[in-house]
């Protein structure tokens, strides 16, 4: 079992990395965000800061709407049944990371894989 407050506090800022993650890639506004929880823009910013939390309820609605699972916004775990078979364990390790220097690079090996690709095929 955890002690002491840093683990939750830990927690909370990881929650609110993701639903600011999943806001901006839906194009919202913390506003619009905050009128779907039912929730004030106050509180929505606090919750991406990671100074406060949703209660279960609200999490639960936000999976709902954005069609995510609970565990990956909790604790950033991708449903195995979410990724196609064919995607090797190792890519999904990658872009499921914090890591955002290995996301780019991964990115960037396949942009470089796709042009390659590409010219020999012309």
């Amino acid at each position: 079992m955890y002690s002491g407050g840093s683990f939750m506090e830990n927690l909370y800022a990881k929650i609110g990395q993701r639903i600011v993650q999943i806001r901006h890639a839906n194009n919202l506004t913390q506003y619009q965000l905050a009128e779907m929880l039912d929730i004030s823009v106050k509180h929505c910013s606090a919750i991406e800061r990671g100074k406060s939390s949703l209660s279960l309820e609200k999490m639960i609605d936000l999976c709902d709407i954005f069609n995510i699972d609970l565990d990956y916004l909790i604790r950033g775990v991708q449903k195995t049944d979410d990724i196609p078979s064919y995607i090797p364990h190792t890519v999904v390790e990658i872009m499921t990371s914090d890591d955002e220097e290995k996301k780019q690079h991964f990115r960037d090996y396949i942009e470089i894989f796709n042009a390659i690709s590409n010219s020999q095929s012309q």
